[in-house]
């Protein structure tokens, strides 16, 4: 699916079009906003308690995070990667299969490599953090390449959206904290809440 009302952003460009997403936004200060999503790659387990238990329970007791370390830094470790970052948006995207991201100087890119793949069976996901006019947002698109994609992948995605709007209002929760004890003021209020989607 598009969204053609959309204004245009870096998710836009990666993923122009989505089988399954997933949107959540908090306010935050507009003199902040800079701060805030600078912010999320220093974000660690420890400030994100919800997300690494939901993980060591899926991993029945096996995985266990390092509290200090970033959570980015196992995103990437993970197979995630950082496509592009601006002052009011950053990027991260995966893909199945472990294929390798060409490098910047190559061609086609990561952007255009990123946006065309879709070899069979395969599934793509981007999520961004985005600050703008006063609101932090993050949001998560996911795109299969076939029907068999999409079935297998709707299925994970039925057992997997509610605690995964949960992980994301807590990520943004964890962003305002860490930028207001940077020392720019209180804390973000309370978060909208946020809307998802399947296929559509």
């Amino acid at each position: 699916m598009t969204d053609p009302d959309a204004p245009r952003t870096l998710l836009d460009a990666a993923m122009p079009r989505w089988h399954f997403r997933e949107h959540h936004t908090r306010p935050v200060p507009a003199r902040r906003g800079e701060a805030v999503l600078a912010a999320l790659p220093e974000v660690t387990w420890s400030e994100v308690p919800v997300f690494a238990g939901l993980l060591r329970v899926g991993s029945l007791g096996k995985l266990r995070r390092d509290p200090a370390r970033p959570v980015l830094e196992d995103m990437r470790a993970s197979g995630f990667r950082v496509l592009a970052r601006t002052d009011d948006e950053f990027v991260m995207v995966a893909v199945s299969g472990g294929e390798e991201f060409p490098a910047e100087d190559d061609t086609p890119g990561p952007m255009e490599w990123f946006r065309t793949y879709a070899p069979p069976g395969s599934t793509k996901v981007a999520f961004n953090a985005r600050v703008r006019g006063g609101v932090l947002s993050t949001e998560t698109r996911v795109f299969a390449a076939d029907e068999p994609a999409r079935r297998a992948f709707r299925a994970y995605w039925m057992l997997v959206r509610l605690p995964g709007g949960l992980v994301r209002r807590e990520l943004l929760r964890a962003m305002g904290r860490r930028a207001g004890r940077a020392g720019q003021g209180p804390s973000a209020p309370p978060p909208t809440g946020g809307r998802g989607s399947g296929q559509r």
